[in-house]
This record gives C-alpha cells, structure tokens and sequence, in this order.
C-alpha cells in the first residue's frame, strides 16, 4: 500500500470543504428544521473515505469486489430510485397533493390516442382542445402515449419520468468506467441522483426538462466517443423536450470546436441547435396552434424577456444596446444567492475546472435574465441542465485527477472520491424539498365526487382534481379559465361542476361566485353532501 504517491493535500481539501461549503446555508441562511446533523454527517462520511485511502487498503479490497457487480448495483439504485419516486408520487396523487402537471401530460397523451394531437384543456383559455405542441414544441413526449396506452393513468407518466431520470446515470457511468475503474464509476454516477434537481425531479409532479440529463449526457458520451450516429439521435430528442435544449446543442458544438472534435461536428451541432430553435419550433408551432390556446412560443418568448425585446433579434439588440441595465440584471445579490444555491451541491470538488460546465452557460444566462423571478429558484426544472452539467464536470475533475495516481491505487482512489462527491451533495437536499403549491382537498370527499362523476362527462372542478379526472376530452378549472368560467356559454360546456368554496381565503374572489350564480341557473342541479364541495350536475 502506497499512500505517498497520492495527492494527499487534494483529498484533505476537498472533504474539507464540505463545511465550508454549507456554512453559510446552514449558519446565515434559513435551513429546515431538524437537518442540522446532514453536513455534520456528510463530513464524517468523506473524512472516513479519505482516512480510509490513506491509512488502509480496505478500499483497494472494497473496489476490487464492488467490480463485478458494478451494473447490478447500478441497476438496483435506478429500480429503488424508481419505487420511491413512484410510492411518494402516487401517495400524493391519493391525497389529492400538487401535481397538476402530470393531469395536463396524462390527458395529452389520453386524447392522442383517441385522435387529437397532443392535447389538453389546461392549457386552453375556452375550455376548447387544444395541442400542446401548439404552446411547446415537445414531439420526444408524444412517445410517451404508447406507454400510456397499456395503463392509462397518470401513475404512469410519473414511472417512465422517475426511470428516465435514474437512466441519466448509465451514460454517466460508462464515461467514467474507463478511467476511474467500476466501483468509482458506481459510486459518482449514483452521485448525480443526490443533486437535488434530480433527486427531487422524480416526485416533484411531471415536468418535460426532467427528460433531458439522460438525453444530453447521453449525447455528451456520444460525442466524446465518437458514435455520430447516437450523437444525432439524443441530440434530436433533447430538443424535441423543450426549447433551451437548442441553446445547449449549439454550446455543445461550441465545446466540440474547444476539445478539437473538429470543425464540422462543432458547426454541425451549434447549426442544428440554431435551425431547430428558429426555424423548426416556430413553424411547427404554428401549424399545431389553435385560438383557445393561452400562449404560443412568441408570447412565451415575450414572457421571459420581453423586457429586452419582443423578438430574440429585438432581444440581442436591446441587450446590446443597454450594457447596464444587462449588467444590473446579472449582477446582484440575487443573482449570487442563486448561482451559490445552484453550484454549492457540487463546490466540493470544484466543478469550474473543467469546461464541460459551459453547457449549461446558456440556461443559467437565461434564467438570470428572465423577468421571471421564479426561473431562478436553483430546486426547480428550469436549472437542471446547468445542474447537470455541473455535475458532469464535477465528475470529469475527479476522472482527471485519477490520472496522476499510481495504477495500483487509481481504483480505490476513485471509490474514495465518488464517496466524497456523494457526501458533498446530500447536505443540500433539504433545501430543495418540494414545496405544495396548491390547497390540498380534504381526501374523503374529494374521492367520492371523483367516484360519482361519469368518466365520459366533461367537467369543471379544482385544479386539484385534474389527475384524477384526465382521461376526458374536458376539463376545465380556474386555473386555465379564470373569470370565463362565470360566463354562461362557458358552463355549458360542462355536465358536472365542482366548486370550492373555501379553497381560498374568502376575500379571493374565485370560484365561489360561481357557485353562488349555478345555484339559479335552471340548466343545473345542486347534488348535496358533498361538503367542503358544492357539486353541481346537468339536468
């Protein structure tokens, strides 16, 4: 056993870190009651890694068993990571929790399969089917639908959502396998299921950028081997999920002209990621665009930055032209707490030192100059692309400095910093727990209207009921209709309404006019004892 050798300032460092890292979160910040002993316990866990290498060869022995069972092992994390997302999920769907999200995309890919092109009523302002390739060009979702077919409930999407995010780890692990020999190679790419974008994507409802860590490393592991062939096919499929995966495979051609990959895989990539963003999103857009529908990509693209332009040509140049106020929007403390909540589960082995981050450069500048002040909250799925960019630098760092340790060691090296990298992220996930974002029913009585309403009946009811009651071709709620609801050619469109009346505070006028004016409407009856809802059916 050979300790000398090995950088032994760089282990001691990096575990180090780990406090100083989330001091500032934890002693300054608002933390979560009851974590406190999380990077106390992070801490011993990378001290013990390091002791471990430098004093002992038991993770030499260690490395050299976990070898032959590297995949199963792998495999078993993505089945847990799986059943748990899947449990925690399905809990909240019974409980009628926030999850809105996954009763827009079950009720897509249920009119699919009857004819429609990917619609909902969600996202509709009439009531109306409307695409929702119309308001995202998303085509890599549409092949979800087959997958719904066989079992149509949104249990489903929330499965091949939580499978598809522990897959980001099997590219990830076959870029690392090479250098830092299979237990390491385990050990950090289970890592990247600790940051918390991605630990939390699996139960925070169903977001589309959830999809993209599996495609883009994917894409990344293509690249760096080579295979053309893969490399166009994730790279199309990431930006078939949505629209800044263009801005991201034009950064990845920059990469490859920076990793010398040669000029035409470079200029292929950022041409493919420009011509998708502004030409193929817009013109399909527009073909699968309807009028009901409550925005489409420019009206998207002028709720994010419109304050720098209605177009991105108007954007460049109004950016260009005001320097200061571009300035002012970047730098600012708001923009340092973000970029310190976004970085801090991977600052332990200092991601910045590998260019492999830049990736994710243009979802961050995005985001920073966004006037929507939500798009820079570091938990959500708008920062998982540079979450996993940082991540894979994190761990492309670890992979470089395996190269400078004596073969004979490089394995349990690589295990001990897998360990370390491990360590660094799990102080950070409780501060990215999901937050419930809607009033949550109470579950007894909102399980016995859903019973009672017939599956083929169109239906108004709380946003909170959307899951349950998706596989329809209408559903209409507050959310989606606002005060149109009130209007009475609007409620014809429904056999079934379902109000309630204290969802929110009193003085918030929602939908208890409503239920106030359906009471004299002759076309409707009241169904009592439903309380705290007020039913009302079609005569």
């Amino acid at each position: 056993m050979d300790s000398a050798s090995l950088p032994r300032a760089r282990l001691v460092l990096w575990a180090a870190l780990i406090p100083l890292v989330y001091a500032p979160l934890y002693l300054v910040g608002r933390h979560p009651v009851g974590w406190w002993w999380l990077p106390l316990l992070s801490t011993a866990i990378a001290a013990s890694a390091v002791a471990l290498l430098l004093r002992t060869d038991l993770l030499d022995r260690a490395a050299v068993r976990l070898a032959p069972h590297a995949g199963r092992i792998l495999a078993a994390a993505i089945v847990l990571y799986v059943a748990g997302s899947t449990l925690v999920t399905r809990a909240r769907l019974q409980s009628f929790g926030d999850a809105s999200q996954v009763g827009l995309f079950s009720q897509s890919c249920w009119t699919l399969l009857r004819g429609h092109p990917f619609s909902n009523t969600g996202e509709t302002v009439d009531g109306t089917l409307g695409s929702h390739l119309g308001v995202h060009f998303s085509p890599t979702l549409v092949l979800l639908a087959p997958l719904y077919a066989l079992y149509q409930n949104p249990i489903t999407l929330v499965v091949a959502q939580a499978l598809v995010v522990a897959l980001a780890t099997v590219p990830l692990y076959h870029l690392l396998q090479r250098d830092m020999g299979e237990a390491g190679a385990t050990v950090c790419s289970l890592a990247l299921l600790a940051v918390p974008n991605l630990y939390w994507a699996g139960v925070h409802d169903f977001r589309d950028a959830n999809f993209l860590p599996a495609l883009l490393i994917t894409a990344y592991w293509a690249l760096e081997h080579r295979r053309h062939v893969l490399l166009v096919i994730a790279s199309i499929a990431a930006l078939g999920v949505r629209e800044e995966a263009g801005l991201v495979i034009v950064m990845m051609g920059v990469y490859a002209l920076l990793r010398s990959h040669g000029w035409r895989m470079g200029l292929g990539l950022m041409a493919l990621g420009a011509v998708w963003t502004a030409i193929v999103i817009p013109m399909m857009s527009s073909l699968f665009w309807t009028p009901g529908l409550w925005i489409d990509p420019r009206g998207f693209f002028q709720d994010v930055l419109g304050q720098w332009g209605s177009t991105p040509l108007a954007a460049a140049q109004g950016m260009v032209a005001s320097p200061g106020a571009v300035g002012s929007a970047i730098v600012n403390g708001e923009t340092a707490r973000y970029l310190y909540r976004l970085a801090s589960p991977l600052l332990v082995i200092p991601p910045l030192l590998d260019p492999v981050w830049i990736m994710g450069l243009p979802t961050i500048a995005l985001n920073l100059l966004s006037r929507l002040g939500w798009m820079r909250n570091p938990g959500t799925y708008y920062s998982i692309v540079p979450a996993t960019f940082l991540a894979l630098a994190a761990t492309r760092v670890v992979v470089r400095s395996s190269w400078h340790v004596p073969l004979a060691r490089r394995n349990a090296f690589s295990l001990a910093l897998g360990l370390v990298v491990l360590a660094g992220a799990l102080p950070s996930l409780p501060f990215a727990a999901p937050q419930l974002e809607l009033p949550i029913p109470p579950r007894a009585p909102a399980r016995a209207v859903v019973g009672m309403i017939p599956k083929d009946a169109s239906v108004y009811a709380p946003l909170a009921l959307y899951p349950a009651l998706c596989n329809r071709e209408s559903f209409g709620c507050w959310d989606c209709l606002k005060e149109n609801g009130r209007r009475w050619s609007m409620r014809g469109r429904y056999d079934w309404v379902v109000v309630w009346p204290d969802e929110y505070p009193p003085d918030t006028p929602r939908d208890r006019p409503l239920a106030d004016s359906l009471r004299a409407d002759p076309r409707f009856e009241e169904v009592p004892g439903h309380e705290p809802f007020v039913v009302f059916r079609r005569r």
